[in-house]
């Protein structure tokens, strides 16, 4: 099984050009026969509050539809987030793309203190994706500030946690502790996909990274590159190599 996290760095509002971004990094992963790939929180949109009703995508919007279509044409299944409505309610969410047409999508669970003005927390979107013999588990940024949030992927049958995130450089070291504690004591891979650049008014801390179920650093990204870090997986024993597409 080979899969990635992407490192993205979005312009907040400017839904085209990240999509842009998205198809660059697909076409790097693809080059890697990668089977997965993971984008940062809220990537499509970047991160956004007060322009979250006005950004949000329904559930076949056209910028959906576009990476429906690269998700068929790779044989890829791909994570990526927005702003989402559902049920009259905005959430944070992901949407879990892939060949055959398949579409499920993550809501945000926790939310970071002020999200609330704008979004609602939601449970009731949790899926877990499975592949070959893998099980891979969304979250989405402060999703990972509480640990009964990693358990329950595990109890519920999870092998891969996979967090979406925006963490500032200032945090990411932190975050990077709790998901390698997350990885030992639940027994799960991790990869955790963060931003580059500026949005939202604050730096992006990148280190996107993976931990095996042991809880050891595999691999990670740089702090300032969009790339994916690609990790091919057989049995246990791990491959992990990083590509920007800088190079």
């Amino acid at each position: 099984m080979i899969f990635a996290a992407a490192q993205s760095n979005p312009v907040q509002g400017a839904i085209h050009d990240n999509v842009e971004e998205h198809f660059r990094l697909i076409h790097l992963a693809a080059q890697h026969s990668v089977e997965l790939l993971i984008f940062p929180e809220l990537s499509v949109t970047g991160y956004v509050r007060e322009q979250g009703h006005k950004l949000a995508l329904t559930e076949f919007d056209a910028a959906i539809n576009i990476l429906v279509d690269k998700a068929e044409d790779y044989n890829m299944h791909i994570v990526a987030g927005a702003p989402i409505y559902k049920n009259k309610q905005l959430h944070i969410g992901a949407y879990m793309l892939g060949p055959n047409d398949y579409l499920d999508m993550y809501t945000k669970q926790f939310l970071h203190d002020g999200e609330e003005k704008f979004y609602v927390p939601s449970q009731q979107e949790a899926p877990i994706l499975s592949l070959n013999d893998e099980h891979f588990a969304p979250a989405i940024c402060a999703d990972i500030e509480h640990e009964e949030h990693p358990q329950k992927a595990s109890q519920d049958g999870a092998t891969i946690y996979l967090p979406s995130i925006f963490y500032t450089p200032a945090s990411i070291e932190g975050a990077h502790g709790k998901l390698s504690g997350y990885a030992q004591r639940n027994s799960m891979d991790v990869l955790m996909s963060n931003y580059v650049g500026s949005c939202y008014g604050a730096e992006a801390g990148g280190r996107s990274a993976f931990w095996n179920n042991k809880g050891d650093l595999l691999g990670e990204l740089n702090a300032t590159d969009s790339g994916v870090l690609v990790i091919d997986k057989s049995e246990s024993k791990y491959q992990v190599s990083a590509h920007y597409l800088c190079d």
